[in-house]
């Protein structure tokens, strides 16, 4: 069965005006000095340039093969049908003015921009086709090969993303191989392509995280389908989806049905057996698709994976900085959805061993809730019980300040001996317990 991949777009963002605002206001890159001339008629374009055969062909246009008659060297023209995008041309505006700011060794270049009336015509440089050809023809890739095209890739990202830009539809379509200027050998040296979708964020914080449902939906990070807001980490994530498809040769995840393939994106995990790859392209690809948006590996954290600068993971190294220790805090503290965390294993505890149930044996309760204590920090197997989960009951926690001078105001009344104690019908919840309990031990003077 083939499998046809879903793409969605968003339009509802900037219009021009205000796109060229917010360039203006990043204040990082700058347009390049790029050659942008209004045509009065399209044949002018044939004096210029000897156009040979198509190459391509997408949503927005058509791409053939040109050659400049004066320096002789081939391109790729891309013509674009103002006529067939009609609103959509935010979109081919966005991407020429980001492709007239950026300049990395793979990010596909742009050399000159010509518009008529009706079309708009943008000279690329050539490329030999794209890694989506290459794929189905070689998947898996070997491990030496995955780890070149993911560097190289991850650094073409890293870079796009130290400049608040994000290009939000990675895939092995949107990855082109093109002639490595430095070695003629080189047959995987990708440029990154398609730009639509793209968009320059204006900063960090969460006013400036994005909202627009696009890209292509087996390439789409959780947070997006869940409609959450979401930043460049998006990124990230459609590089771990490409990253285990090089290595492992399908998708990590997929189904015809869409509702079982967001289920799947979002609450299921991908298959790492029989992994052909390393000790540390393993780690690195669970970095990728973690599905937690801030606990997943930035771009530039990517860069210096030991997978990826070729080195060995060193078990005993610390935290480099203070984001990679509070990763690790969280990760440390976070329990399995379902597990109790320690303050509600206490509770439970201590409700077993209430009064009423160990026979009204004081020091019999004061004895066991010691134990349980104890017992749940040495013992390796309640090692988990005893961290703070990030998923916390709420209906356990009084969080408001009236309930917590309620709470003082019982634990008093408690110790003068007023207390009410709840009637049969009236099960008391787990604080409730804690809070009673203590006050038993405390109240010397009870008999």
């Amino acid at each position: 069965m083939s499998k046809s991949f879903k793409r969605i777009r968003s339009f509802a963002t900037n219009t021009t005006s205000n796109w060229n605002s917010s360039i203006k206001d990043t204040g990082k890159l700058k347009e390049r000095d790029i050659y942008h001339v209004r045509l009065s008629d399209s044949s002018d374009l044939r004096s210029t340039y000897s156009f040979g055969e198509q190459i391509g062909r997408g949503g927005f246009g058509t791409v053939i093969n040109v050659v400049d008659r004066q320096s002789e060297k081939e391109w790729a023209l891309k013509i674009v049908c103002k006529a067939a995008v009609k609103e959509k041309i935010d979109t081919v505006y966005r991407e020429i003015r980001i492709l007239k700011m950026v300049n990395h060794p793979h990010i596909i270049y742009l050399d000159k921009v010509y518009e008529s009336a009706k079309k708009i015509y943008l000279v690329l440089e050539l490329c030999r086709g794209t890694l989506s050809t290459i794929y189905k023809e070689q998947k898996p890739f070997s491990e030496s090969n995955a780890r070149k095209i993911i560097r190289d890739l991850t650094s073409a990202v890293s870079y796009l993303h130290k400049h608040d830009i994000v290009h939000r539809d990675l895939k092995l379509e949107n990855i082109l191989i093109a002639k490595n200027p430095e070695d003629v050998d080189d047959e995987l040296f990708i440029k990154i392509t398609d730009f639509g979708l793209s968009i320059v964020k204006q900063g960090s914080g969460y006013e400036n995280m994005l909202h627009d449902l696009c890209g292509t939906f087996v390439y789409m990070a959780p947070e997006i389908i869940t409609m959450h807001s979401y930043s460049q980490q998006c990124d990230v994530w459609a590089i771990g989806i490409i990253m285990y498809m090089l290595l492992m040769g399908d998708l990590p995840f997929y189904s015809p049905d869409e509702r079982v393939l967001t289920d799947m994106i979002c609450e299921s995990q991908p298959s790492y057996n029989n992994f052909p790859g390393s000790t540390e392209a393993l780690d690195l690809l669970t970095k990728l698709l973690n599905k937690n948006p801030a606990l997943r590996s930035t771009a530039v954290e990517v860069t210096q994976h030991p997978w990826i600068v070729g080195e060995e993971i060193n078990e005993a190294k610390e935290p480099e900085n203070v984001l990679d220790m509070m990763r690790l805090w969280r990760s440390d503290m976070m329990l399995p959805i379902g597990d109790e965390c320690d303050w509600v294993s206490e509770a439970k505890a201590i409700r077993e061993l209430s009064p009423k149930n160990a026979g009204g044996n004081k020091q019999k309760v004061r004895d066991s809730v010691g134990m349980a204590s104890s017992s749940a920090v040495a013992s390796p197997a309640n090692t988990l019980t005893r961290k703070q989960s990030m998923h916390l009951p709420v209906k356990n926690i009084r969080f408001d300040k009236a309930g917590g001078k309620r709470q003082q105001q019982e634990a008093t009344e408690a110790r003068r001996g007023t207390t009410n104690t709840p009637s049969r019908n009236q099960p008391m919840n787990d604080l409730q317990h804690g809070a009673n309990l203590e006050v038993f031990k405390g109240n010397k003077n009870s008999k």
